[in-house]
């Protein structure tokens, strides 16, 4: 039996049950409460069941909500092709559900279906992504150089993201390389200013990471990361006021209180930092 008919069933099922609770009041001349309770229960059954079957008809529906979430993704990406962009989009939910090895498998088909440079890049992110999620970060670094150097693809996400990965290997003159290029491009990624910075700071520059952190900050001040660098970089410098004050906002925003401590003490590591709760 398919979907549609069983839908078609449920509906008449509950008109039926309308029809029954309707004949009921008119026939008794009041609203009798027991039945009127048995009748929206059935109902509300019927109603569940109906959306339940809904939802697996069309089940595509769920999909666009991806356009939104990693539009600067996929921008236009095979905008021409329904097909190719569902599955494009179904790579997408995998990823952000860490279906990764399903993902991988949609991805690598996808690929052959590229015929420009957009459908490339969206592709080729998403491929790295899901690769540096299973532990690939090697596979990723080529995909995302390829997108870089063969293509010539200037994208803040790709620098920034291939940045992060450099950082992850210690090799900090190329992350710091292409968190410039990521900010240069994009001056509005907050994410690419405070990996910049935190690169910055393990270099011991500390002027520029605190320039770098109050980027971040200005463009989202909810982020956590930023003040912790700060924090470090005037426990550095001796100013104990401003590392107090960017400690404790930090902390406020979401930081961990152990990992903030330690990461700073590396910075004075002569020195314990007080925690203004302990005074």
């Amino acid at each position: 039996m398919s979907n549609k008919l069983k839908i078609i069933i449920l509906v008449v099922l509950a008109t039926i049950v309308i029809g029954i609770l309707i004949f009921s009041m008119i026939s008794s001349g009041a609203i009798i409460t027991s039945t009127l309770l048995k009748a929206l229960i059935v109902l509300a059954g019927l109603a569940a069941s109906i959306i339940k079957i809904s939802a697996r008809i069309n089940p595509s529906k769920a999909l666009y909500q991806y356009e939104n979430i990693y539009s600067d993704i996929l921008d236009d990406a095979f905008n021409n092709n329904k097909t190719s962009r569902k599955r494009l989009l179904e790579v997408a939910k995998c990823y952000a559900e860490d279906d990764l090895q399903n993902g991988l498998a949609k991805v690598n088909e996808l690929w052959n279906s590229c015929k420009t440079i957009s459908e490339m890049k969206a592709v080729g992110t998403f491929k790295a992504l899901i690769l540096s999620d299973l532990g690939n970060e090697m596979g990723a670094k080529e995909i995302y150089e390829h997108l870089i150097n063969d293509l010539e693809i200037k994208n803040d996400t790709i620098y920034s993201n291939l940045g992060l990965i450099y950082s992850n290997s210690g090799d900090l003159e190329n992350a710091i390389k292409y968190y410039t290029l990521a900010n240069e491009t994009n001056p509005n990624n907050a994410y690419a200013w405070n990996n910049a910075a935190f690169v910055l700071i393990r270099l011991f520059e500390i002027d520029k990471a605190i320039e770098c952190a109050e980027n971040a900050i200005k463009i989202d001040f909810k982020m956590h990361q930023p003040y912790e660098i700060l924090a470090a970089a005037y426990t550095y410098k001796g100013n104990k006021a401003l590392a107090k004050k960017y400690y404790h906002t930090a902390i406020v925003n979401g930081a961990n209180k152990v990992a903030l401590k330690d990461f700073m003490a590396r910075f004075e590591p002569d020195t314990d930092f007080e925690d203004e709760d302990n005074e």
